[in-house]
């Protein structure tokens, strides 16, 4: 009798670990699911998703929240004269730069192609513009090496803010966008706010 309560003992805990194993496998495929390969980033559906949580919380609470959107400045330059795999590391490389420059709670995404993307709650357009330049120099002060060459690189940033109630996601991303490509007619390598392209 007591070897047959061991045994059963034994079971048991056999049967724990391998549910706590399938537990923590099956909370990994949902993390790989959500994320950018490429970057560890969020992918563009979940960011946007969790972005749109966001936007109606602080709209509901009344605090402010802003956007980042930024573009690898020449990635086509990079990725001539490195390779595709020289491309791919200078997105790793601001990836992790974003999340040295970030809170906790700030959401990060793969937002297209060589534009990452950034959702600041509690965050109003200047606070955007302070954490933009931060980004900004740690890009291009760091260093990315691609072997044992260094390979310049630089983004081009711009910050906008939810500045009514009826402004939506779309409508951040909309302006996010014009700034954007706004910012790229002036150059590489700076911030760019919302509006400000009103006044150049």
């Amino acid at each position: 009798m007591p070897l047959f309560s061991i045994l059963l003992a034994l079971l048991v805990l056999a049967i724990i670990f391998l549910w706590l194993k399938l537990r923590d496998a099956r909370h990994e495929l949902a993390k790989e699911r959500v994320r950018d390969p490429l970057t560890a980033l969020l992918n563009r559906q979940e960011f946007l998703e969790l972005a749109q949580r966001e936007v109606n919380r602080s709209q509901r609470a009344q605090r402010p929240i802003s956007m980042l959107l930024m573009d690898i400045d020449r990635l086509r330059d990079i990725n001539r004269q490195f390779g595709q795999s020289g491309g791919d590391l200078a997105l790793q490389y601001v990836a992790s730069q974003i999340r040295l420059s970030i809170r906790d709670f700030d959401l990060a995404g793969r937002y297209a192609g060589e534009e990452l993307a950034l959702l600041l709650p509690d965050t109003s357009l200047g606070g955007a513009a302070i954490v933009a330049e931060r980004i900004r120099k740690r890009v291009a002060e760091s260093g990315c090496m691609v072997g044992t060459h260094p390979a310049p690189v630089s983004v081009s940033i711009a910050a906008c803010e939810i500045t009514e109630e009826t402004m939506t996601l779309e409508d951040l991303l909309l302006a996010a966008e014009a700034t954007l490509e706004h910012a790229h007619k002036k150059g590489d390598n700076l911030v760019m706010l919302y509006g400000e392209q009103a006044d150049t």
